[in-house]
């Protein structure tokens, strides 16, 4: 029986953007953060401003939920 985690199937490169927005912080705030972000990820751009930040990159999964679900986890867990 194969794991949940596994999906079977050819992987395909799909480009994801993860626009996230919220109530306004310092632009400085924004900022580190995707630094932080940026360092453990290098090929990514992205642009930001007080209450909004998007992350722009390329990614490998079997379909967009897969690539989508890695998305929202590499925000949140460099957002704080």
């Amino acid at each position: 029986m194969q794991s949940p985690a596994v999906v079977a199937g050819p992987r395909r490169m799909w480009h994801v953007t993860v626009t996230v927005a919220g109530p306004a912080v310092s632009a400085r705030e924004v900022f580190e953060s995707l630094g932080r972000l940026a360092d453990k990820h290098q090929f990514l751009s992205a642009r930001y401003s007080a209450g909004r930040a998007e992350v722009r990159y390329w990614d490998e999964s079997v379909d967009a939920r897969g690539a989508a679900a890695r998305g929202l986890m590499l925000w949140s867990e460099y957002a704080e």
